[in-house]
Parts: C-alpha cells; structure tokens; sequence
C-alpha cells in the first residue's frame, strides 16, 4: 500500500500541522508514504517492517521497535518539528544527519527522548545525559540542522545544542524505543534558508 496524507493547517501554532487524510494507491509498496505540508511534499519510509507504521486518519503510529524516516527532497538544512505523543512505554530515538539505506542505529546523532531520561549520543560515540525527561501526553520535538550546527528541543525548551562534522542528510529516523508505541500528530517541516 501506498499512502497519501495532506497536512493541513493548525490554528494553535499557525503551521502546517497534520491534519491528515490517507488516501490508498493501488501498488504493492508497503513503506512508502507522500505528507504533504503546505508547500513541501515529504517523503516518509516505514523501515525494516511496513506493519510497524500505520497511518489513519489523523495520525501515524509507530509500534514498538517500529522506525519511520521522513525527508525532503534536496534539503538537509531544516528544522523539523514532530508533535508526538508516548501511547504506551518509555519513548523514542531521533536520529539525524543518517540515512535509510542500511540504517545502522549507532550512526548518526540520535536523541532519545524517554521518561526515564533523555540523552543525546553524539558522532563519536559519546552519551551526554540531558536534564530532562519525557512525558508521554503530546509534544512538540524539535530537530534543526544548520551547516555543523544541530539542537534539539522539546516544547520551548532548547535542551542540547552541539556541533557535527557529519554531512547533513535529508533523513530524521523516527524510532520507538522496544517497549513503546508512539503516535505522530503532526509534522512541520521549515527550510533553513526560508527562515
């Protein structure tokens, strides 16, 4: 299956938000989905099992161990901002500067965002503990990756900021930690350049 989900406009936030509607293609690609969000055609990528990501209606859900990747065509400058919520478990890992292809969970800089604790792994291997810990009822997390610049954020908390000599990429990879089940309820997509 193939699915369509348009995003729509949020009134609390005066952005792109989901408001989503799915529609069904006829095919057999299981992992591939078109968001649409005001005037960026996201692309996002159910990977390693197209049964850990559904979409319905209103949301995307990620089942536990479950990894969705989302990407703009030729954009890897963006700020990216997921409102989520933590429907069962302990939370999620964000990853970016990494890509779908053979997707290794050590590359790249992941972000885990937990109740037990949020940490950030950087490109050396290294683990910075984040004062800070996830709550399980919808927030808004936030990636920017600018030039060597990345931070991420949870609501209008800046909770790590920290440089990369990584590439930028197109991808942030969605990841629900072994124990949860997450639910995506809107994404927002903003191009450095445009800011």
């Amino acid at each position: 299956m193939r699915g369509t989900i348009v995003l729509g406009i949020s009134s609390r936030l005066s952005m792109p938000l989901l408001a989503i509607l799915v529609l069904f293609l006829s095919g057999c690609d299981y992992e591939r989905y078109q968001l649409v969000v005001g005037q960026y055609a996201l692309e996002g990528i159910a990977l390693d099992n197209w049964r850990d990501v559904k979409a319905n209606g209103s949301y995307i859900r990620i089942k536990p161990g479950g990894k969705f990747a989302v990407r703009v065509d030729d954009q890897t400058q963006y700020l990216a901002q997921f409102d989520m919520a933590i429907l069962s478990g302990t939370g999620a890992n964000f990853y970016t500067r990494v890509v779908t292809d053979k997707f290794d969970s050590s590359d790249g800089i992941a972000f885990r965002y937990a109740v037990d604790g949020c940490s950030v792994r950087r490109e050396d291997g290294t683990t910075i503990p984040l004062e800070f810990n996830a709550d399980t009822e919808e927030q808004t997390i936030k990636v920017l990756s600018e030039a060597d610049q990345v931070e991420f954020s949870v609501g209008c908390d800046r909770i790590y900021e920290g440089q990369s000599q990584l590439e930028g990429t197109e991808y942030i990879i969605i990841e629900a930690l072994p124990d949860s089940e997450l639910e995506l309820r809107a994404i927002n997509y903003f191009d450095i350049d445009e800011l």
